[in-house]
């Protein structure tokens, strides 16, 4: 880090130094301040280059921004160069300015934003087989060059495994010469890396090489992509995209912790390492969906190329954040335009990180609402007391607690204390009466409730007796006054009737 060779004294500086900090919006304040002291100390001028719109800072804070507001505003440059076609420029500003939905349409009619049917595996091979038909189709250009940027390290790797089996397959890559223990410093990650001579690898951190005839020196930093030119039994030798060629010792490239090599596949980069690079074609790759993107990190992504770019999602994982925004059961079906419409979604999100003195104004606005809030409700308060004739609010509270203030210098203050004590004391002896007449109450209930119980049984007994002994009786009055029919009186209907024909 060059803040450490600073301080170290293998960097020396003076009043006659200048030192310029390419992409600004990535230096966090920590850094910054660090710079900032270094300068005191030596004496040297600072210049700062970036862009505010594209990747923030890894750690900590926003020096854009907090240097617009020491300094009154910075200047900038509106317009882009870069891309030779009018289109591409126009497709790049509206990108800068956060209109990416409309930055998105565009590229959907020019046939250079593709939804790849499937997952993550059907993306990285679409990738691999872009990057291979672009090459193809280049084959004569001397100075065409083609650009891969993803959103992490492992999305990178997969991508230069695939593209790998693809050059293997096709004969212009040599064979593998040797599997290295490699791992990503960044997150961890450790993993198995195939090399062949021709192959292009990254490098995580600054690196020295030997260069020949006894010279040393940097042959890349960090996001340095160099070509293997042959495996050693000491190291790597490897060259830069400037030429020069030099043996990297494994020693150099080990991980001082796992002792495995930091080293991954330089076919593709991730988008904070892309910022910074230009390439003829560009293609830009989110294997996991579009949310892992937003709009800083596709800004960069879709402004490295000169001519031409190509951004590729997943259809599954753009159905699947659709379906997980739904609700539960909703019977819609997820439609082309909903994919669409759900990656220009994420590719308008551009969140800031805040500054410390962000904070601060926001607890202080905060602060000066909540007392407007206060003084407009205790206005409000007061208007409806002046309206009901009564003596309240601010001004009444005031005398109230001037009263308190008085009374509690007076004499008065000592005697409500008493009797306060004494109060409290009968309130106590009050609740132990209370709780010894519970206690007695209960003792009298436990001894009554078999005589209860006694009695209760007796009263049911003789009830059950007086019930029956009444519906007898009933029984006997209900036959008393309907006697049962006898014979004659059976046939008496058909006799009436036969005597009814005859008259």
């Amino acid at each position: 880090m060059f803040i450490d060779r600073v301080k170290a004294g293998r960097i020396a500086l003076t009043h006659n130094s200048v030192v310029v900090i390419d992409e600004l919006a990535t230096v966090g304040t920590r850094q910054l301040l660090e710079l900032q002291r270094l300068q005191d100390r030596h004496g040297f001028r600072l210049i700062g280059i970036g862009d505010p719109r594209q990747c923030q800072a890894i750690e900590a804070g926003f020096v854009t921004r907090l240097l617009e507001k020491a300094l009154g505003g910075l200047p900038s440059v509106e317009t882009t160069v870069r891309q030779t076609d009018a289109r591409a420029r126009e497709i790049t500003t509206l990108l800068r300015q956060g209109y990416a939905a409309t930055a998105l349409e565009m590229k959907r009619q020019d046939g250079t934003a593709e939804i790849i049917a499937g997952g993550y595996r059907e993306v990285i091979a679409r990738a691999a087989d872009l990057w291979q038909q672009r090459h193809a189709a280049n084959a004569d250009r001397a100075r065409y060059s083609l650009t891969v940027s993803t959103p992490t390290n492992d999305d990178a790797r997969a991508i230069g495994e695939a593209i790998r089996t693809r050059l293997q397959a096709a004969g212009t890559l040599d064979r593998d010469r040797r599997t290295l223990a490699a791992t990503d410093p960044n997150t961890g990650a450790s993993y198995a890396l195939p090399l062949a001579v021709g192959d292009r690898v990254r490098l995580f951190n600054r690196t020295n090489a030997s260069l020949g005839d006894g010279r040393s020196g940097a042959i890349g930093d960090n996001g340095s992509i160099l070509e293997v030119r042959a495996l050693r039994q000491t190291g790597l030798v490897l060259r830069n995209d400037k030429g020069t060629e030099g043996l990297v010792r494994w020693e150099t490239l080990a991980d001082p912790r796992s002792g495995r090599l930091r080293l991954t596949y330089g076919y593709a980069m991730t988008t904070h390492t892309a910022q910074g690079i230009t390439s003829t074609e560009h293609i830009f790759v989110t294997p996991r969906g579009s949310q892992a993107t937003d709009g800083h990190k596709s800004y960069v992504s879709g402004s490295r190329h000169r001519e031409r770019d190509y951004w590729l999602t997943s259809e599954g994982a753009e159905k699947q954040e659709v379906a997980n925004r739904r609700p539960l059961g909703d019977p819609r079906p997820i439609i082309t335009a909903d994919l669409w419409t759900n990656w220009a979604r994420n590719l308008s999100r551009a969140p800031e990180k805040l500054n410390a003195t962000d904070l601060v104004h926001q607890a202080d606005a905060v602060r000066r609402a909540a007392a407007g809030d206060f003084l407009k409700g205790m206005a409000r308060q007061e208007a409806r007391t002046e309206h009901d004739g009564r003596r309240d609010g601010l001004a009444r509270r005031f005398q109230d607690g001037q009263v308190r203030a008085q009374v509690s210098d007076s004499g008065l203050a000592s005697t409500f204390a008493a009797t306060n004590r004494q109060a409290r004391r009968t309130v106590a002896r009050l609740g132990r009466t209370a709780t010894a007449v519970r206690e007695a109450v209960a003792a009298q209930l436990r001894r009554a409730r078999p005589l209860v119980e006694r009695a209760s049984a007796e009263t049911r007994t003789r009830l059950g007796h007086l019930l029956r002994a009444e519906q007898q009786r009933r029984a006997a009055e209900q036959r008393q006054r309907d006697p049962a029919p006898g014979p004659d009186e059976a046939t008496r209907p058909y006799q009436t009737r036969r005597r009814g024909l005859r008259g």
